[in-house]
């Protein structure tokens, strides 16, 4: 017997987002409020098949607790979301290209399930907010990743593989998220003995004035606001909307951009294009993968 009462209160979908840090998850109702949210480590350097058994317990645990409908998958790498398969994630983790999320979950728990890039899926979560906009998604975690929407819809590319931004090669021959992720930022504070193990801390040190982390942060500001040029240009967006834990920061995050954007963005492009934080934060990637899964059911 579930140990939750699901009488007259709807569906219930557990939504799975996979990152390169974290495995987040929660189950949400139809109107995409959450009735449990949680998260354990996503160990990724173990490879593809030992995450894969991660989220078959995560199903497996939150069946015992909840009566699910489906499984919403948002996950790194390239993904084909019309099938629920990973296309491509062999750079970030051995083994994963080719799982077939869909499938294996039929199989093991007879539940329907989709699959979508984790940025994609951030995406989606924002269409509401962004109604007839088009706009651009870039998310700072682990990595850096991007998601188009034009019209309303979703640009997946040839491949399913558009928006990887974080690939992009900005200066001294290495690319955004070399320069920009969280991660990048980490070590970079290290090496200059900062004692510091995610970014949350560098951020508070930055925030006390410590001039090493100052520095840090700013060129970090300055990179960001080179590559975003690079975005107004190439795309024209009505928006550009910044994900990932790091958006918490708001619109502090945001001046720091705008201050070297301005000057690096001629003024008739630099004007037509906001930039904003993320509507949902961290939990943007399950509500949009949850998006995702109605899109593919038709429901």
């Amino acid at each position: 017997m579930s140990a939750y009462d699901n009488t007259g209160s709807g569906r219930l979908y557990l939504a799975i987002d996979i990152g390169g840090s974290s495995i987040k998850y929660g189950v949400l109702d139809e109107s995409f409020s959450f009735v449990h949210k949680s998260k354990i480590p996503s160990r990724i350097f173990l490879g593809g098949e030992e995450l894969l058994n991660r989220v078959m317990g995560i199903i497996a645990d939150m069946l015992k607790q909840y009566p699910l409908e489906g499984v919403a998958i948002s996950t790194t790498g390239a993904v084909d979301s019309s099938n629920g398969r990973v296309l491509y994630a062999d750079d970030v983790m051995v083994g994963y290209t080719g799982t077939d999320f869909r499938e294996i979950i039929k199989q093991k728990f007879n539940l329907s399930a989709t699959a979508c890039n984790d940025v994609n899926c951030l995406a989606l979560s924002q269409i509401q907010f962004n109604k007839g906009k088009d706009f651009i998604v870039v998310a700072i975690g682990t990595g850096i990743g991007g998601g188009v929407v034009i019209s309303d819809k979703l640009y997946e590319g040839y491949g399913y593989s558009a928006g990887e931004f974080g690939l992009m090669h900005l200066r001294d021959g290495k690319n955004w998220e070399s320069l920009c992720s969280i991660s990048a930022l980490v070590k970079t504070a290290k090496e200059h003995k900062l004692l510091v193990s995610n970014g949350r801390e560098l951020f508070d040190l930055f925030d006390a004035d410590n001039d090493t982390a100052y520095r840090i942060i700013d060129a970090f500001y300055k990179d960001m606001a080179s590559a975003l040029a690079n975005l107004i240009y190439a795309f024209s967006p009505q928006k550009i909307i910044i994900g990932g834990g790091i958006s918490a920061r708001g619109d502090s995050l945001v001046a720091g951009f705008k201050r070297y954007l301005s000057m690096m963005t001629d003024q008739f492009y630099y004007e037509k294009t906001a930039i904003e934080c993320a509507v949902y934060e961290n939990d943007a990637s399950m509500i949009g993968a949850l998006q995702h899964y109605f899109i593919i059911n038709n429901e």
